[in-house]
């Protein structure tokens, strides 16, 4: 899972949300519901700056699409993460620190991809070792690629990459099994 917004005051207003499921892939189109006429200047340059170096999304919507609002988020998050766990898979993993720290105030279980054992490569290595090219979902709008930060995106290389983990260790367990 991952997501991608705006951090603005010391709070995250989410504008993209994401996840990866095997052969599911979706990335939502969320409403950060900001009051945006309270927003002075720097904040405003603030904003901009994210919006045109790190991820491409606009503040606002595009009207006529789907839209999950920020005020939502709390409620389906849970309801999500329920319908792609399984016995056998309890949990999601993620690699960002701000929906991280929404699932552990929602009280949720899951594994943190930057904390712990997992050695999980920066993004910037994952992009340059992925074979999924250079594209961002349809969100991101701004539409300078070259280094932005798609949940979506990041999501499939991180699927991937766990994939590529697991398989490397079952060849590890039958070699030793051989022996």
């Amino acid at each position: 899972m991952d997501a991608q917004g705006f951090q603005i005051n010391n709070k995250f207003y989410m504008r993209e949300f994401s996840f990866v499921k095997a052969i599911k892939a979706k990335s939502f189109n969320v409403v950060p519901e900001l009051n945006i006429s309270n927003i002075g200047r720097s904040t405003r340059l603030c904003i901009d700056f994210q919006t045109e170096k790190i991820h491409g999304l606009k503040l606002r919507t595009s009207p006529g699409t789907f839209h999950l609002k920020n005020s939502n988020i709390d409620s389906f998050i849970p309801v999500l993460i329920e319908t792609l766990t399984n016995k056998e898979k309890p949990l999601v993993a993620v690699k960002n620190q701000q929906l991280a720290s929404i699932l552990r105030g929602l009280n949720l279980n899951f594994v943190n991809m930057e904390k712990g054992s997992f050695s999980v490569p920066s993004l910037k290595m994952l992009d340059e070792a992925s074979t999924i090219g250079k594209w961002m979902c349809s969100l991101h709008t701004v539409f300078k690629t070259e280094h932005k930060r798609c949940g979506l995106r990041k999501s499939l290389m991180l699927w991937s990459w766990l994939n590529k983990k697991l398989d490397e260790e079952r060849e590890l367990s039958l070699a030793v099994i051989e022996l």
